[in-house]
């Protein structure tokens, strides 16, 4: 059976560490260059750009979401505290962002609203609020993502619960041990018996 410790053992096994950590970053990068091409070039001063770019961004965060947090599950399995802090990092300046846009956005709606004619309200409302729901939720994903990578590197079991980026050892398993039961070892006191073959006549 080939279980993590094993899998990671020498080079093939780093190899198909990074191999995922790729796959990981290519969803990630994917749709972020995809909504770079959608808001380029970029005009904040213009609110019909800012509420495109909610639209924009709305759907491409749950995939955000999901590439980050596979980053973090295999920050855990092989061991890599660094790679949980920048999850960390990321995903904490990330969901600050979304909450900020959201304010924005709301802020945005409020005026959108008059320029809609009455016949598309109803449509206009819908979307809105997906957008919302979507970044709203995305923002909260990332949060606890974020939190929770920051906790598992700061956890510890006598030693780190996540040490060194398990180059040499392979993964840390996060589990908290019970003390090893100590073999207790009961002295032999020497016998008054005489030994054999050396018994006195």
């Amino acid at each position: 059976m080939i279980t993590i410790e094993k899998l990671y053992e020498g080079r093939n096994g780093r190899a198909l560490a990074w191999a995922l950590y790729s796959v990981c970053a290519l969803f990630l990068l994917s749709p972020a260059l995809d909504l770079l091409a959608a808001i380029t070039p970029a005009h904040p001063g213009n609110i019909q750009w800012r509420f495109g770019l909610m639209i924009s961004v709305a759907p491409t965060i749950m995939t955000g979401v999901i590439s980050l947090a596979m980053f973090a599950v295999l920050g855990v399995l092989f061991g890599h505290r660094s790679v949980l802090q920048t999850v960390g990092g990321v995903t904490l300046v990330m969901a600050t962002i979304y909450l900020s846009m959201i304010a924005v956005f709301a802020m945005d709606l409020l005026q959108l609203r008059r320029a809609v004619p009455s016949d598309r309200q109803l449509q206009f409302w819908i979307t809105s609020a997906k957008c919302l729901a979507q970044i709203f939720t995305g923002a909260f994903a990332l949060g606890l993502l974020g939190l929770g990578s920051f906790r598992v590197t700061r956890q510890k079991t006598g030693a780190a619960a996540v040490e060194g980026g398990g180059r040499s050892r392979g993964p840390q398993i996060l589990a908290s041990r019970p003390p090893s039961e100590q073999s207790v070892l009961t002295s032999r006191t020497p016998t008054s018996e005489p030994t054999i073959g050396s018994g006195s006549k």
